[in-house]
C-alpha cells in the first residue's frame, strides 16, 4: 500500500471521528480534483510496518478510519492491508469511485462503510477516464447494494459534469438506495485550472438538486 499522508477528521466517516489515510495514485483524472498531488504514485509514502505501527497507537483514542485517495483499489496489497488494521481494531470506511468492482467484492468482508462517488451521467464519465468501463460502474453499483454493508452515494455538484439536463440521468444510474450526499464544487484548486474559472453553483440551485433527488422517490435520505 502506498499511503502518502494522514490526518485527524470530524467529518469524513459520518458521527465518528476518524483517521484518514490517503493513497497514491489514481486511474481518473477529475478536472475538479483538490488531490491531485496524489496522482503521481512515485513520490514518498509512509512504508506499511511504520503505519502499521502509528495505528496501533491511534486506535486507543480514535478507532474509525477511512481510506480514500486517489484511487484506493487500485492497491493489489488494498485487501491485505485492509485485513491487519480490522485485526488492530478498526472500524474501517473506504471512498471509491467504482471503477474496479472485483477488487472492491474482495474488500468487503473488512468494510464498515463504503462511499461510492457518482461523478456525472454514463456519457460523460469520459471526459474523467478516457479508457472508461460503464460496466465496472453499474456492477460497483450493485454491489454495494446488495453488499450488506452501509453505504452512501455522493456526488460533487460541478456545473461541467452535473446540471439539470443530466441530473435525472444520474439518479435513473444510481437507482433506488438510501443515503445520497450532494457536494458542492469549490474551484479554489483544481487539477485542471480551467475548472478554477468555472463558478459553483447558487445556495438556491444546491437546494433544487437536493429536492429534485428526493422527489425521484428512489433515496431515502438526500444530505447536502
Amino acid at each position: 500500500m502506498k499511503v502518502a499522508k494522514y490526518i485527524t477528521s470530524l467529518l469524513d466517516y459520518p458521527d465518528h471521528v476518524s483517521t484518514v489515510l490517503f493513497t497514491l495514485g489514481c486511474n481518473f483524472r477529475c478536472g475538479y480534483c483538490s488531490n491531485y498531488e496524489l496522482f503521481d504514485e512515485t513520490q514518498h509514502f509512509i512504508p506499511v510496518t511504520n503505519l502499521l505501527s502509528i495505528l496501533q497507537l491511534r486506535v486507543k483514542i480514535c478507532d474509525h478510519i477511512v481510506i480514500t485517495g486517489g484511487e484506493p483499489t487500485i492497491h493489489s496489497e488494498l485487501v491485505e492491508f485492509l485485513r491487519d488494521i480490522k485485526t488492530i481494531g478498526y472500524k474501517v470506511k473506504l471512498d471509491t469511485n467504482g471503477s474496479n468492482p472485483d477488487v472492491l467484492q474482495k474488500c468487503m468482508p473488512y468494510l464498515d462503510y463504503i462511499a461510492l462517488d457518482i461523478k456525472t451521467d454514463l456519457s460523460r464519465y469520459p471526459f474523467l477516464f478516457f479508457n472508461f468501463n460503464s460496466q465496472n460502474l453499474i456492477d460497483t453499483i450493485s454491489l454495494i447494494k446488495k453488499g450488506g454493508i452501509p453505504y452512501e452515494f455522493r456526488t460533487v455538484l460541478c456545473p461541467l459534469l452535473v446540471d439539470v439536463g443530466n441530473f435525472d440521468e444520474i439518479l435513473d444510474l444510481m437507482g433506488k438506495f438510501d443515503t445520497y450526499r450532494l457536494l458542492q464544487f469549490y474551484p479554489d484548486k483544481c487539477f485542471d485550472k480551467k475548472y478554477m474559472n468555472i463558478k459553483p453553483y447558487s445556495t438556491e440551485a444546491l437546494v433544487e438538486f437536493k429536492r429534485k433527488a428526493e422527489y425521484s422517490n428512489n433515496i431515502s435520505k438526500v444530505l447536502l
